[in-house]
């Protein structure tokens, strides 16, 4: 629906690539290879899942990839990633019971963000995300029956991020596709009815975030004891 809005080979300063599944809209093998091609250092993680898909898709070795699990958490950098299981539209598991589709929260300096990837809500999920102190949520919102597998709707996004506290949520997965789209101002009037805080952002628009977190909940790491 929309031109490419960036040249994923003008991005050298990329430090780390999350992939959520493999679908090829979440693990799209022309701007991963450029991506890997400008950043050759660069840690691409990946669900375990599709370790082998992905391998082949990009042309690198297993061993280029890094791959996590739900509930698994890696440090890269100033980064830590822990994987949620996220339901696409079910929680499912391929045979080594690896979960097939994640969502990534990511703590870094003083902030922790939740990529959903590509969900449904279940039971259990926003009280997960809640004890992490979700600061900025980035969640789908095209929502179910388009004959593809489904996400959350805007209502269900806007709702999502207010039981697991998230102090700023932005919309994503619309305007990509035109079987498979939606307005993002359902979720904004969803969100001003749960008063829910969010901002709809332009293709390719910078967000810069107008929080300023206090000193008790800055997480800083220790090489001591890592995380706190």
């Amino acid at each position: 629906m929309v031109e490419r809005v960036v040249d994923a080979a003008a991005l050298d300063f990329i430090d780390v690539t999350t992939s959520s599944h493999g679908h090829t809209d979440h693990q799209d093998p022309e701007t991963l290879r450029a991506l890997l091609c400008v950043n050759p250092e660069m840690p691409l993680v990946i669900p375990a899942a599709s370790l082998h898909q992905c391998s082949e898709r990009v042309g690198v070795p297993e061993s280029r990839l890094t791959s996590i699990d739900e509930g698994t958490t890696i440090e890269i950098g100033p980064f830590a990633i822990t994987a949620v299981a996220s339901a696409h539209e079910s929680i499912e598991y391929n045979e080594k019971g690896a979960c097939m589709f994640l969502g990534y929260v990511l703590r870094f300096g003083a902030w922790t963000l939740y990529h959903a990837g590509d969900t449904v809500d279940y039971p259990g999920l926003a009280e997960r995300l809640r004890a992490f102190g979700v600061d900025l949520a980035l969640l789908p919102i095209n929502g179910r029956g388009k004959g593809v597998p489904g996400n959350l709707d805007a209502t269900e996004a806007a709702q999502l991020a207010r039981r697991m506290g998230a102090r700023m949520a932005i919309p994503c997965h619309y305007d990509m596709f035109k079987f498979n789209t939606v307005d993002p101002l359902e979720f904004s009037r969803a969100c001003a009815l749960c008063s829910q805080p969010c901002v709809i952002l332009a293709v390719g628009e910078r967000y810069l975030s107008p929080i300023r977190l206090p000193a008790r909940r800055r997480i800083r790491r220790d090489p001591r004891d890592g995380w706190r």
